[in-house]
């Protein structure tokens, strides 16, 4: 069985990403191209253009010497953009026959553009050493070897003017089975992060609690540099302001997303079985609103589903509606009480067991989730 996996290597910062700058400037300049081709073609027709003959019209205009420049990219790249921008358009108007509301694709300034990429040729990799365009060698940090064969290669720049390689491959693997062994059942919460069905509390680190100060910080001393008003200029002083801000967010992402990634594997390790809660998180944002956006739930979840698919472990998913917290684990009496958030343990009126609320709801989901998992 053959899968796609993506690598993302950091480059070097160097002064030959200044012409990784000019390609990305001509990149855009073939996508706004396309752009207003289809807008053109759309006003006068009533019709899309399509990629094949979207690719067939830059190859024609590379030969004029006024779109010589465009040489300098290769085919395959102005390909890949001229399907981008097909692919686009396809959505919109199939959305359009659903009567979704959605935006047709717009032109796209130079500094907002971020990617380009190279599908069969154009790259030669040599150690930690990529080759773009036959002549520009680029450095980048070559955290783990590469395995199977290269399909794309995607030269990417962040918000913050960091370079990034994205390298998919096809990777031939076997496919992963299930595997046998212990279950748990997991509920979320405000006070502790995770909660298992054995009484154990992982606790979060609340990152943007931690950098809040900063962040405030830095807000203020952008709001006092020229620019931050509306119609203003940005002046060099506020797009330092902005890179520092930027910057903080970045640091605040990571840290949380390492500490996710290392905790679902950890889990994904440890437990064959792993049951959780579907929650409304939209819903619990509203109440809640800045901890269920610091500790970041849903993230968590698709990084626990990644980590569980590749070591053969079964993540199953309670229904949001289903009593965890009202229900006793022993004898199943609904203690109606427990609607308040406020009681934290209760003695259950029909068995007598002392309850934790936490510990409690993560049995009930672990039986539930067991259940659910053997009628499937």
């Amino acid at each position: 069985m053959f899968v796609k996996r993506a690598y993302k290597f950091r480059i070097y910062n160097s002064k030959k990403n200044r012409k990784l700058e000019q390609l990305l400037g001509i990149a855009c300049f073939v996508y706004n191209h396309c752009i207003a081709l289809q807008k053109r073609y759309y006003r006068l027709f009533k019709k899309n253009i399509t990629a094949f003959t979207m690719s067939k019209h830059l190859a024609k205009l590379k030969k004029l010497e006024r779109f010589h420049f465009l040489t300098r990219l290769n085919s395959q790249t102005v390909q890949d953009i001229s399907e981008r921008v097909w692919r686009s358009y396809r959505s919109f108007f199939s959305n359009v026959k659903e009567n979704k509301r959605m935006r047709p694709p717009r032109f796209c300034k130079r500094e907002n553009y971020k990617s380009f990429t190279y599908k069969q040729s154009g790259y030669k990799f040599d150690g930690n050493t990529v080759t773009l365009q036959k002549k520009l060698r680029i450095k980048f940090c070559k955290s783990r070897e590469m395995e199977g064969t290269v399909k794309t290669v995607t030269v990417k720049r962040d918000g913050l003017g960091d370079w990034y390689l994205y390298v998919v491959c096809d990777v031939e693997q076997y496919e992963v089975l299930p595997r046998k062994g212990n279950a748990t059942g997991l509920d979320f919460g405000l006070e502790h992060f995770l909660t298992t069905d054995a009484g154990e509390r992982i606790e979060s680190p609340l990152f943007f609690r931690q950098m809040r100060n900063k962040i405030q910080k830095l807000n203020r001393e952008r709001s006092r540099k020229v620019g931050e008003r509306k119609g203003e200029k940005k002046s060099k002083g506020w797009l330092k302001a902005q890179y520092r801000l930027k910057r903080a967010y970045a640091r605040l992402r990571h840290c949380r997303d390492d500490f996710q990634w290392k905790l679902a594997g950890e889990l994904c390790g440890r437990y064959a079985i792993i049951c959780i809660e579907d929650l409304s998180l939209k819903g619990m944002q509203r109440l809640w609103g800045r901890k269920i956006s610091d500790l970041r739930f849903a993230d968590f979840v698709k990084k626990l589903e990644h980590m569980a698919a590749k070591c053969g472990c079964r993540v199953v998913k309670v229904d949001r509606f289903f009593a965890s917290s009202q229900k006793c684990s022993v004898c199943g009496m609904i203690n109606p009480d427990t609607k308040d958030l406020r009681v934290r343990r209760w003695v259950c009126p029909g068995c007598g067991t002392a309850h934790d609320r936490d510990v409690n709801a993560a049995r009930n989901i672990l039986s539930e989730g067991l259940r659910i998992s053997e009628a499937v």
